[in-house]
């Protein structure tokens, strides 16, 4: 299992209501970018952060291996569909809404400190210019822990709960049986209807 944190800065909205998350495959100068070659290798059960607006408004598991998709109608419309190409990456998902969103301005300083090679968040803790980038554990764990801490339904609660105890609080040194348990562990979760918990 793998963590992403994705910006939808643009394409919210749209993607929400679709359940999905789209990008392009390459720039519009068709060049390779790291976000989309991000967004190729995201695999059902992969864990996922949905950002937009200076905050963490949802978390969700994969639903499906990436696949190539056609840019949705719905993006059509957008500003910036003018510099995104039609061909694309799509990736179904199941959004948990988080009530209240995680404020990322108020760990900026923690972010500033941590900061990964590759990953979501600059130098300053804000965000990079990128579509998705691949968190680690500790990051993982530190965003849970927070958005834990605030969360006024217990049903969410409930959810990042069995996050952390399933995926985050295990042995940080995983080899590969250890991560076929866990993704056993989150399949149990999902065929009991544990994640069906989609809103608050």
């Amino acid at each position: 299992m793998k963590i992403y944190y994705v910006f939808q800065n643009q394409s919210k909205k749209q993607e929400l209501n679709g359940k999905y998350l789209w990008s392009p495959q390459k720039k519009s100068t068709g060049k390779n970018d790291l976000g989309y070659i991000n967004m190729s290798k995201v695999q059902k059960g992969d864990l996922i952060f949905h950002g937009a607006n200076q905050e963490t408004y949802a978390i969700s598991i994969a639903q499906s291996d990436c696949y190539e998709a056609e840019q949705p109608e719905e993006l059509k419309n957008l500003k910036s569909q003018q510099i995104w190409n039609n061909r694309g990456y799509m990736v179904d998902c199941d959004y948990n809404l988080l009530t209240p969103p995680l404020d990322m301005k108020k760990h900026r300083d923690w972010l500033k400190e941590h900061k990964l090679k590759g990953g979501p968040f600059n130098s300053k803790g804000e965000g990079n210019q990128r579509y998705l980038s691949q968190i680690d554990l500790e990051h993982a764990k530190y965003l849970l822990t927070k958005i834990k801490e605030t969360q006024k339904f217990h049903k969410t609660k409930a959810f990042i709960h069995a996050l952390l105890k399933e995926t985050i609080e295990s042995d940080l040194d995983y080899d590969n049986e250890e991560l076929n348990e866990i993704n056993s562990s989150l399949n149990d979760f999902e065929n009991e209807n544990f994640f069906e918990s989609k809103k608050p």
